[in-house]
């Protein structure tokens, strides 16, 4: 019996032995989400996988999934097929054999993803698995549009009967792997890192949806890839933590082009035996041979250990609970700006962060916190690639955006990531925010950096203080004269920064003045008899610094009619949403507050994300402007029908229509009941007056929404003594107290506060001991930002604070009187 069951054994090792040496040593693949205007790219990497193509040991397989209507070469087949890639010389068509053709199918479902790896392993097992994620890749964003956040609300003058269909948003800024998608009334969305976005089904795979989808695979990855933009963050190596060996991810948006499939293939079938380690190393080292002699500096990819990152989550959770107990704000103020980041500054270089901080910080445990944290990193990253615009990058990033940009949600318990749940850092970035003063991350007039995200006005006499945070900033303020007026403008530099002076004629912008001294010299710009007009100061950057300007402007004249540009936005947007209404079922208003009335309406701004956005539809992408306020003044027979002539903001000129504005009014779009262009929308600075018109719940109404709209109206008041144009930016998103200026001072400073919503409010000084000095306001203001001066000439030297209280909100922050 013992002698049966000894060749029993036998026989079945060697039979595994046969199975296992038939098993290729590699399959690659590469979920190719090309539903999107990425299609091309994805045909050009394809065929550069065709240049090597598979082998007896190295499987390449392939799902891609196209688009209508962008690329109509190779066939123009627009649904999704599986190839196992064979090799050939044509570097224009995709000559590899069509195992499945499965259709239409959603790339941005988990199951899509589970039932392609699944398909690759049964079909073409291997020793070592590499998942490839191609397609673009989004920063962090914050989706808080649901159901639960919408409130009914009674609209005089827009109340319509319809029925209700999914708003879809989309967008993609040029150049950058990152299209914009949400749904406003779907529930459970946090800030999400994603992938693979699907246009056709509107739809992406988020970062807990990946992690979901490694956790359920019968297989183990050893080597996760993502070829797309932003990816390389802490947060989304968290996520997939214990699920993969290594990881290859850019920290910086990727180009077009992405990886060069042909270069790392040819030397994985040239040694089929490397390790997961060394493949990782290849992919990085191909990419930088590739893109060594592109235009733009500033790629990054990086290839990271697995097995390290838990000693890294470590050492960033020591760091944290000691940046919190240490509360080192005023060095991390002084070194943020100069710390490497990605994109638009929502993400950091986790290295160049904690190196600053050690060379800067003083306390010797945050010093050796910070050199952890470094030693920890430079095992975890076993490859980086970073050119000179990066020059502090090493290959792992973190969320660490400025400080008006942080959005609470990411430290929320119910986000769909795990990282701020698990990790300290979330503890830090609210201790920062919350109690750092003396930090110099914080640009009050932000975004300020187009003609179309100008701040104003510029009101003569009051110094300006903002910040050139790099070289890509541009601080542009706005003013507009009804009379001919003289101009003296001082700008007090803290680094090389030049002062322009522009005037807007027609829809064209000319220099008027300029003052381009040489080093730290200030800047001024003086002009006497200068015409009527809309005119724009710009500081410029020669250098960047970590200090703040001073803009000072004094006009004389000037007298005729104020102009109120009163919006909600921050100027652009993050998304895009469109409607599928074929009535009018759907539609999205802002609710405006006057600063004073009467007003007339001059116009409406809109803007657009896209244009004809239904796919094959061929319409023009317009729409229905609608307006009235409370007291029935509607624009002519209530709907103004609009066709827009480009993406980005558009105006609807009103102004021949007479309209009497008595009070809040509303300004909003309708579908046009055949197609609707997609209006600019994003989360980040809700205040509770944006509106949405849908079903909820059975009601067939105005709904306030979370989200902000991006429309902007345009109205005007007459006024005898500035004629200075104001663009007001009306029910900000949070409440916020701005650090005093002057501070020192000698006898007055200037307080600036902002509320979201109509409130009563009291300001009050105190001194040390405690004692109620004065009350400087003690009233209701509407939503807005304000200042208020503090004239202390009858008061003794030393330390005071000032306190801004409301129901919803108190902050106290110090003054020193130096007489």
């Amino acid at each position: 019996m013992k002698t049966k069951l000894l060749y029993l054994f036998i026989f079945f090792s060697a039979f595994a032995s046969v199975v296992y040496s038939q098993q290729a040593k590699w399959t690659i693949m590469v979920y190719l989400d090309g539903d999107n205007n990425l299609e091309g790219a994805g045909i050009a990497d394809v065929n550069e996988m065709e240049m090597i193509g598979s082998t007896s040991d190295v499987n390449v397989l392939v799902q891609f999934d196209r688009v209508p209507g962008e690329d109509a070469t190779n066939g123009d087949w627009t649904d999704t097929r599986r190839f196992r890639i064979t090799k050939d010389n044509d570097q224009q068509n995709i000559s590899s054999a069509v195992l499945q053709n499965l259709g239409e199918i959603n790339m941005g479902s988990p199951q899509s993803l589970i039932d392609f790896v699944n398909w690759s392993v049964s079909n073409y097992p291997a020793q070592n698995y590499c998942l490839v994620l191609w397609d673009h890749g989004g920063g962090w964003k914050a989706l808080k549009g649901n159901k639960s956040g919408l409130k009914k609300i009674n609209v005089p003058g827009l109340n319509h009967v319809g029925s209700i269909s999914d708003i879809v948003g989309r967008g993609i800024p040029d150049g950058v792997k990152e299209p914009n998608f949400t749904n406003p009334f779907s529930s459970g969305f946090g800030i999400t890192k994603d992938v693979c976005y699907d246009d056709t089904d509107g739809d992406y795979l988020s970062s807990d949806e990946i992690g979901k989808v490694l956790n359920v695979l019968g297989v183990r990855i050893n080597i996760l890839g993502y070829d797309a933009c932003l990816m390389a963050m802490i947060e989304n190596a968290y996520e997939v933590r214990n699920k993969v060996d290594f990881m290859v991810a850019s920290e910086e948006t990727e180009p077009g082009e992405g990886w060069p499939y042909n270069t790392f293939l040819n030397q994985l079938v040239n040694n089929a035996n490397m390790s997961a380690a060394t493949l990782s190393s290849v992919i990085v080292s191909a990419y930088q041979n590739y893109y060594t002699n592109y235009s733009d500096k500033t790629q990054t990819l990086s290839a990271l250990d697995m097995s390290k990152l838990s000693d890294v989550i470590v050492k960033i959770d020591q760091l944290s609970e000691e940046l919190i107990n240490v509360k080192p704000w005023t060095v991390l103020g002084n070194i943020y700006m100069n710390i490497d980041y990605f994109y638009n500054r929502t993400s950091l270089d986790l290295f160049d962060f904690a190196d600053r901080l050690s060379n800067a910080a003083g306390n010797a445990n945050l010093v050796t916190k910070a050199n952890n944290l470094k030693q920890s990193i430079n095992e975890f990253v076993i490859s980086n690639f970073t050119e000179e615009g990066h020059p502090g990058a090493k290959g792992i990033a973190i969320y660490f955006p400025l400080k008006s940009d942080f959005n609470p949600k990411y430290s929320n318990n119910l986000l769909n990531i795990d990282f701020p749940m698990d990790i300290k850092w979330d503890d830090f970035l609210l201790s920062y925010f919350n109690e750092g003063e003396n930090t110099t991350i914080y640009d009050p007039y932000e975004p300020n950096d187009e003609f179309v995200q100008a701040y104003g006005p510029v009101n003569s006499g009051f110094t300006y203080k903002g910040y050139i945070q790099d070289k890509n900033d541009f601080d542009i303020y706005k003013f507009t004269t009804g009379s001919d007026f003289n101009i003296n403008i001082s700008l007090n530099v803290p680094a090389d920064l030049d002062l322009l002076l522009v005037v807007k004629e027609g829809d064209s912008y000319y220099k008027v003045d300029s003052s381009y001294s040489y080093g730290n010299t200030n800047e001024y710009i003086s002009r006497t008899n200068q015409p009527a007009g809309e005119y724009y100061i710009i500081v410029m950057p020669y250098e960047v610094s970590n200090s703040e300007y001073e803009l000072t402007s004094d006009i004389v004249g000037g007298e005729g009619l104020i102009n109120l540009e009163l919006s909600y936005d921050d100027g652009v947007p993050d998304y895009g949403l469109y409607s599928t209404a074929t009535d009018f079922a759907e539609g999205i208003a802002c609710l405006f507050r006057l600063p004073a009335a009467p007003a007339k309406l001059k116009g409406f701004w809109f803007y657009l994300y896209s244009l004809d956005v239904i796919p094959g539809d061929g319409n023009d992408g317009s729409f229905w402007v609608t307006g009235s306020d409370y007291y029935g003044s509607f624009i002519p027979n209530d709907y103004l029908y609009y066709t827009p002539g480009n993406i980005g903001w558009n105006y609807v000129d009103l102004s021949l229509y007479d309209v009497t504005l008595n009070s809040d009014f509303f300004a909003g779009m309708f579908s046009d009941r055949y197609n609707t262009p997609a209006i600019g929308w994003d989360t980040t600075s809700s205040n509770g007056l944006n509106l949405i018109y849908t079903n909820l719940d059975g009601y067939i109404d105005w709904h306030v929404s979370e989200g902000t709209f991006f429309i902007r109206a345009v109205v005007s008041v007459y006024n005898n003594t500035t004629g200075i144009e104001e663009t007001v930016t009306l029910a900000p998103g949070t409440y916020s107290l701005d650090n005093a200026y002057p501070n020192p001072f000698n006898p007055s400073t200037t307080i600036s506060y902002s509320i979201p919503e109509e409130a009563k409010v009291n300001i009050e000084i105190y001194d040390m001991l405690g004692r109620r000095v004065t009350t400087l306001f003690d009233g209701v203001k509407t939503a807005g930002k304000y200042q208020t001066t503090w004239n202390a000439e009858n008061c003794a030297s030393g330390i005071y604070f000032y306190k801004v209280s409301t129901k919803n909100f108190t902050q106290t922050k110090k003054l020193l009187l130096m007489k």
